[in-house]
C-alpha cells in the first residue's frame, strides 16, 4: 500500500511538473517572439540609417568624378558599377525586410537582415578600396539604453 501510494505521489509530481513546464513555455512565446521582432525592427533602423549613408557617400563620389572630368580608370569604373548594382541590391532588401517583418515570418527576415549587413559592410570596403578617404561610419543609437 505504502509503494503504490509512493508511486503515485511521485506520478503526480511528475505530472505536475509537466504540466507548470508546458503552461510557461505557452505563455513565454508571445513575449520571446515580441522581443525578437523588436529587435529585428532596431536592426533594420540601423541599417536603413547606414545603407542611407553609403548611398549618399557613394552618389557624391560619383558625382564628384563626374564633375572632375577625369576619366575613370577601368578598374575604378567596374568597381562603380558594382558598388551601385549592390546598393540597389540593399535597399531592395530593406524593403523585402519590412515586408516579412510585417507578415512575421522573423526567421526569413533574419536571414536577409544578415545577408544585407555583410553587403553593406562589402560596400563599404569596395568604396574604401577606390576613394581611401572617403568613407567612415559612425552610427549611433537613438534609443537610450535601460540601465
Amino acid at each position: 500500500m505504502t509503494e503504490t501510494l509512493f508511486i503515485l505521489s511521485v506520478s503526480l509530481m511528475f505530472l505536475l511538473g509537466f504540466a507548470f513546464l508546458t503552461w510557461y513555455l505557452i505563455n513565454s512565446r508571445p513575449r520571446k517572439i515580441a522581443r525578437r521582432k523588436a529587435l529585428l525592427e532596431d536592426s533594420l533602423e540601423r541599417l536603413k540609417l547606414i545603407s542611407y549613408e553609403l548611398l549618399k557617400n557613394v552618389d557624391e563620389y560619383d558625382q564628384a568624378k563626374q564633375f572632375e572630368n577625369k576619366a575613370l580608370d577601368s578598374l575604378s569604373s567596374r568597381s562603380l558599377k558594382n558598388i551601385s548594382s549592390d546598393s540597389a541590391l540593399l535597399s531592395e532588401s530593406l524593403e523585402t525586410i519590412e515586408h516579412l517583418l510585417k507578415k512575421r515570418k522573423l526567421d526569413d527576415a533574419n536571414h536577409i537582415l544578415a545577408a544585407s549587413a555583410k553587403l553593406a559592410e562589402k560596400i563599404q570596403s569596395d568604396m574604401s578600396t577606390i576613394a581611401p578617404d572617403g568613407i567612415v561610419l559612425k552610427i549611433e543609437s537613438r534609443k537610450k539604453e535601460k540601465q
